[in-house]
Parts: C-alpha cells; sequence; structure tokens
C-alpha cells in the first residue's frame, strides 16, 4: 500500500512529482533520507531549469567581441546532475548503488 505524500512547498513541478514518487514508494521516515530526498528533488529542479535556458539560448553563446563560449548553465546542470545520482546512490534508489 502506498501513501500519498505531499512534498515540500518550493519545489517546481519536476522536483514535487519526483518527491511525491519516491516518498510514496518508499520508506523514507527517517530525518536523513527526507533530507536526501528534497536534494534529489530539488537538483531534478535545478536540471530542468538550466535545460530549459540551454535549450532557449543554445549549447553556445557569443560574447560581446563575437567569441563563442560555452553556455554558463551546462555546470549547473551537470553539477546538479551529479547532486542528483549522488541522492539517489545515498538513498539507495539508484543502479549500483548497492555495490
Amino acid at each position: 500500500m502506498t501513501k500519498s505524500f505531499k512534498p515540500p512547498s518550493g519545489l517546481g513541478k519536476a522536483g514535487k512529482a519526483l518527491y511525491s514518487r519516491l516518498a510514496s514508494e518508499y520508506d523514507v521516515s527517517d530525518a536523513a533520507g527526507a533530507a536526501l530526498l528534497l536534494n534529489a528533488a530539488q537538483a531534478v529542479d535545478r536540471i530542468e531549469e538550466a535545460r530549459a535556458a540551454i535549450e532557449r539560448d543554445g549549447l553556445l553563446l557569443t560574447d560581446r567581441l563575437g567569441k563563442r563560449y560555452v553556455h554558463p548553465l551546462q555546470t549547473v546542470e551537470i553539477s546538479a546532475s551529479k547532486a542528483l545520482l549522488a541522492a539517489m546512490r545515498a538513498l539507495r534508489l539508484a543502479p549500483g548503488a548497492d555495490e
């Protein structure tokens, strides 16, 4: 039997969806688990926000002198992806988490 868990305020659509799904499917009843779950949900929101901006602006931007450079939010997307994976592993919900 799964319960419905209300996600904390401040999460975006993707973060709320992840939080609700994982909280209802897995036993995350301790404070550390709840903090990791919140971290994962926040990371998903950061990933979505960075991806939206990158899709809007393009992977490469041009400075005022015409030089091309990598969109700075790519580092945010990469960092958030690593944070998501780390939280999922810590919650033992990622592939290879039991290794």
